[in-house]
């Protein structure tokens, strides 16, 4: 009897209702978003397959090249599937970045209110990882305390406060763009970060002294790469350090759209002298996601390397973190 009214009940609906039903079901049981986020359609990672990848990157762990090919199978979709999608959380997000998503919300929102970060801000890299900073052990964090810290693309000052709570003696603060600059002070001013914590810089960061015109369009995407009307001057950091004397530095940060392999060929002797903790952005192209690992890698200075992603819901802000070997020593 059960059978026979279950066969006249579904009689009763047409087969497009059915179906209807069967889609707000599944809309009920998963976590459906819009993903992923839409990529320039010439992506400079296109054609890119994950077994060249990994043979670019000899010796890293299984965890930092799993973070790699998510990033390169994102930026490899077909064309005509770059637009924002319906997708299942469940099936496109890690484990491990679900259990991440609401504290890493909360934490976003909470800075932005208490930091006083514009409305339209919310930068999961900077705001809750610091940059990967938050990622660091104990014992490294105890290396980088009371040291000079590097930030290099500095836009608002974001970083610059975010690491206010790591104790460094000075964070110097490269910065192009007049836009972000008058930014990045105003935002120093309003939570009352000393004057003698900071330095900021209207340099952009390259492998050597050059005059550059660059689109300034005051964000956070501004590029050196890009020709425009705004003169900028570059310098590279062992020049520009080595007729300075600010102390050891003890962290580099650099988030350059692009240009952070030739800020990395610029700063080999402050890296070899300082042994700083080393966080770079290398998402940007494939010179930075490739040749800033070889780099290091070839020049053989003793450091642990992974590679993470500050966005790990996304997968983006992909970030090589290094690590020298003493720093992670003083917890054994």
């Amino acid at each position: 009897m059960g059978n026979s009214f279950l066969y006249h009940f579904k009689r009763l609906f047409s087969p497009a209702l059915k179906d209807r039903i069967k889609l707000l079901f599944l809309i009920l049981k998963y976590d459906w978003r819009i993903v992923p986020a839409e990529f320039p359609r010439n992506s400079p990672f296109a054609g890119i397959s994950e077994e060249e990848a990994k043979e670019k990157f000899p010796g890293l762990d299984p965890d930092s090249l799993e973070v790699c090919r998510l990033y390169l199978r994102r930026n490899n979709l077909p064309q005509d599937q770059y637009m924002l999608q319906l997708c299942n959380r469940d099936v496109y997000c890690p484990v491990g970045a679900r259990h991440l998503e609401k504290p890493i919300s909360r934490e976003v929102m909470k800075v932005t209110r208490e930091k006083h970060f514009p409305p339209s801000y919310g930068d999961v890299s900077t705001l809750y990882f610091h940059n990967g900073l938050k990622l660091l052990s104990p014992s490294v964090l105890e290396y980088i305390k009371n040291t000079v810290f590097i930030d290099g693309g500095a836009y608002c000052g974001d970083s610059s406060i975010m690491f206010m709570q790591y104790s460094p003696k000075k964070v110097l603060s490269f910065e192009p763009s007049p836009a972000n600059r008058e930014l990045y002070e105003k935002m120093m001013k309003i939570n009352k970060v000393p004057e003698e914590k900071f330095l900021l810089l209207p340099l952009g960061l390259s492998s050597g002294k050059e005059t550059l015109r660059f689109q300034d369009h005051g964000d956070s995407a501004n590029t050196l790469q890009k020709e425009g009307d705004t003169i900028v001057e570059t310098v590279d950091l062992d020049s520009f350090l080595a007729e300075r004397d600010f102390g050891r530095i003890g962290v580099i940060k650099a988030d350059l759209e692009g240009m952070g392999l030739k800020m990395l060929l610029g700063a080999e002797k402050v890296i070899r002298k300082h042994r700083p903790v080393l966080a770079l952005s290398i998402y940007h192209n494939p010179e930075e996601f490739f040749g800033m690992y070889s780099t290091l890698k070839q020049w053989d200075l003793n450091y642990g390397f992974r590679i993470v992603s500050l966005e790990p819901v996304t997968h983006g802000e992909i970030t090589l973190i290094g690590i020298p070997s003493e720093a992670e020593e003083k917890k054994k």
